[in-house]
């Protein structure tokens, strides 16, 4: 199946956001190591539309059919991005705070918990090392750079997919029964 450009073209601009907003703690720790150079930066950008387009591709796709069930799902992924966004934005002051004194170990514990960018980002360094058969400091072009950028986003697009199913779970089982608890007459005791 085909997907229609018109709901890939609605699909575009949400993705490009969620997914450029995610992009930048991954950058921000990139430029921390040392990937820096302009052909760095140009190999990180070109992973990140990559997978941009791939998603809204993806979602185009799974929307063009108008079932409930897909737009449940295009729903969740979307729900995904945001709670990914937020413990990014609850990560990096939370380690940082930790890490100045008050319990270094546990920050770095926390640090690769709830800092999935860096975790995910070290792992993909690490694998594309590997595949280079060289250092990591050895791997400062644009090729060797987006390749590690498009590792990560495969690695982020299995944990953003985890976090899916998780939402889908919510709302499938668990939001009907507090929803139900809360509007639900009291119980009479005896």
């Amino acid at each position: 199946m085909k997907v229609n450009l018109a709901v890939f073209r609605d699909e575009l601009p949400g993705w490009a956001l969620r997914g450029g907003l995610c992009a930048l703690y991954s950058f921000f720790l990139a430029h921390l190591v040392g990937f820096n150079q302009p052909a760095e930066i140009a190999g990180m950008a070109m992973g990140v539309v990559v997978w941009v387009l791939l998603f809204a591709a993806g979602c185009a796709w799974l929307l063009q059919g108008g079932s409930a069930g897909w737009m449940s799902a295009v729903r969740a992924l979307e729900v995904a991005v945001v709670i990914k966004f937020i413990l990014m934005l609850v990560g990096f002051p939370l380690v940082f705070l930790l890490g100045r004194g008050i319990a270094p170990g546990l920050a770095n514990t926390l640090g690769y918990i709830i800092n999935l960018d860096m975790a995910l980002g070290m792992a993909a360094i690490w694998l594309v090392g590997q595949i280079a058969q060289t250092d990591i400091e050895k791997l400062d072009s644009f090729g060797w750079t987006a390749l590690a950028t498009f590792v990560e986003g495969a690695l982020m697009a299995v944990v953003i997919c985890l976090l899916a199913l998780a939402v889908l779970g919510w709302w499938r089982w668990r939001a009907p029964s507090v929803l139900k608890q809360k509007i639900s007459p009291a119980r009479i005791s005896d």
